[in-house]
């Protein structure tokens, strides 16, 4: 998936923001607000920060604070398919027998959108948060140029935001 950007009055952000609050709802803990799964950074790249466990204004910190929020798509699953946000499951890719037989994120990993509104636009790309369960190391969020398998459903989802 390549970066979108497009108008933020011709984005849907609240309802990308239930979709995903919807999906982390079986990917965290009862106790813990679903928005603790979907962290912040300073620049790509960076050590995610997360909000607090009893929830956070994620509209507020896109829109108001400037803040690069990543939102998570996809998890990897042990049978190595991705359960998604779009409610679907999808299967890895098929291998050739060159190479080797690896998932393209990790187990711990999650695959998703950093979004970013900057002068009245809504900047989208594809990202990797490394450790991005909720739990784990913090090692960075980072753009995912191949998004292999997800490709065409994380466009399909970013695309069924935008208005007109």
């Amino acid at each position: 998936m390549k970066e979108i950007i497009t108008q933020l009055e011709c984005f849907d952000l609240e309802s990308m923001l239930e979709r995903t609050v919807h999906f982390l709802k079986g990917e965290v803990s009862p106790e813990v607000d679903p928005t603790y799964g979907i962290v912040w950074v300073q620049s790509i790249g960076d050590a995610p920060v997360f909000g607090h466990e009893s929830g956070w204004d994620i509209l507020s910190a896109l829109t108001k604070e400037g803040k690069i929020v990543f939102f998570p798509f996809a998890r990897a699953d042990a049978d190595e398919t991705f359960t998604c946000a779009d409610g679907n499951t999808y299967g890895q890719e098929p291998e050739d027998e060159s190479s080797e037989n690896d998932m393209f994120i990790g187990i711990e990993d999650s695959i998703g959108f950093l979004v970013q509104v900057k002068d009245g636009t809504v900047i989208i790309n594809p990202a990797i948060h490394a450790g991005g369960t909720c739990a784990g190391p913090e090692s960075g969020v980072d753009l995912c140029p191949d998004c292999n398998v997800l490709e065409e459903p994380m466009e399909k989802f970013i695309r069924s935001f935008i208005k007109g």
